[in-house]
């Protein structure tokens, strides 16, 4: 990355992989590996990277600080989708393996999929450690292979207890009395439209109080708008001792004709 320009010594002409990374310094670097416009023009870095959302204002605020491994991952991501036109992977279970993958909704999808791309491994096996900081080894090595998809190892998938289902299968069993379909989009969403037969409990009401839905042992069809949120919903479900959760594609995803 020296060679490349991509990373530099200090005015001492030491180069110290074990020391924090600010997140002014983070950013830079990842625009150049991608050859982004701004990477090379000194100063613009961090205001390019707002004014094309891969960074936000908090990122200005703390440009100078040392910046914490899950804002690390919301700005790789980020590149990934703006920069380099890469698509999310459908399949994230493999991150679940990580004990605090759900302790930051806003982040989670950012961690997950660095991560099933081989992008950032987590502190340990079990642990991504969102608010830890990134050296410059750190740093270097997640550019790099944001950078280079054959640098990467690819995380496999791990066996989840959430089960996706097809509409066609989910009406079955609601049609056969066996199953609640739970909307978890938010209530001002739901109240313009949603799947004929839906109760609402809204993603942010389940994360407070996953008791809401009453008996953990009924089966539960959770649907959201593109299938993120049904996912979150369902793990906090399981996570509170409901066993039989399925989840359907979002109305994004699929057609579920004319709404109520």
């Amino acid at each position: 990355m020296t060679a490349a320009d991509l990373l530099s010594a200090g005015e001492d002409g030491m180069l110290r992989p074990d020391e924090a990374v600010t997140t002014r310094q983070f950013v830079t670097m990842a625009l150049r590996a991608v050859g982004a416009e701004a990477g090379r023009r000194a100063g613009g870095c961090m205001e390019y990277a707002v004014e094309k959302m891969m960074a936000e204002d908090y990122d200005i605020l703390n440009a100078e600080k040392p910046i914490e491994r899950r804002s690390a991952a919301r700005i790789l991501h980020r590149i990934l989708i703006a920069e380099l036109g890469e698509e999310d992977e459908s399949d994230w279970s493999a991150a679940e393996r990580l004990q605090d993958l759900y302790s930051c909704h806003v982040c989670l999808n950012h961690i997950a999929q660095v991560y099933v791309k081989g992008i950032m491994g987590g502190r340990r096996e079990d642990l991504f450690d969102l608010e830890g900081q990134m050296t410059c080894a750190e740093a270097a090595g997640s550019i790099q292979r944001m950078a280079d998809r054959e640098k990467r190892e690819k995380v496999q998938g791990v066996k989840s207890a959430i089960r996706e289902i097809t509409p066609d299968r989910a009406f079955q069993m609601l049609a056969a009395g066996r199953a609640r379909l739970v909307d978890v989009r938010s209530a001002e969403e739901y109240s313009r439209g949603h799947v004929e037969g839906a109760e609402n409990a809204p993603l942010a009401e389940l994360d407070k109080n996953p008791h809401m839905l009453g008996d953990k042992s009924a089966v539960l069809i959770l649907y959201c708008r593109s299938g993120f949120k049904s996912r979150i919903a369902a793990n906090i479900l399981a996570g509170a001792g409901f066993r039989k959760i399925y989840t359907i594609p979002g109305i994004d995803q699929y057609d579920y004709g004319e709404y109520r």
